[in-house]
């Protein structure tokens, strides 16, 4: 279609170079030569002003990616800067968390060794009831030893 556009225009403008310029029929080459000369010179002249217009919208095209990829620069920064907040708030949030963990381990850590101490003390304050209560056996049985002699006495007396 590009060919048959650019084809009907050269012979337009042939005919019009050839109708508008009577005195140069007399000499049919040189007629002919100007002609060609003048329709590759409209032709450039063509080709140069949808070359410049191809440019200009290259351009455009150009400074709409431009604006665009600024754009998405600035979003993209927006978004990093974003999510540095949130893992900054993160990273401060885990720290205080493995602080306090450390606290309570120590208070476990702590509490574990009095647990153990106590447990001690019980089995010492056992060990000591567990004598006790054998003196207190010992002591019952010899006192019951002696009420029943004390019996026997008083039986054998009387």
């Amino acid at each position: 279609v590009e060919a048959l556009k650019k084809e009907n225009f050269h012979l337009k403008l042939k005919i019009f170079y050839m109708q508008g310029e009577p005195r140069w029929q007399a000499n049919a080459a040189v007629l002919d030569e100007t002609v060609e000369l003048k329709i590759a010179l409209q032709e450039r002249d063509k080709d140069l002003t949808d070359k410049a217009h191809l440019l200009v919208k290259a351009r455009e095209a150009i400074d709409a990616l431009q604006r665009d990829l600024d754009a998405s620069r600035a979003h993209a920064k927006g978004e990093a800067d974003q999510r540095k907040k949130v893992a900054d708030k993160l990273t401060q949030e885990t720290h205080g968390l493995a602080d306090k963990l450390r606290d309570r381990e120590s208070l476990t850590d702590t509490l574990q060794e009095r647990v153990r101490r106590l447990e001690a003390e019980k089995m010492d304050a056992l060990g000591q009831m567990a004598r006790m209560h054998e003196q207190l056996e010992r002591a019952h049985a010899d006192h019951q030893r002696y009420v029943e002699m004390v019996q026997a006495k008083a039986s054998g007396e009387g």
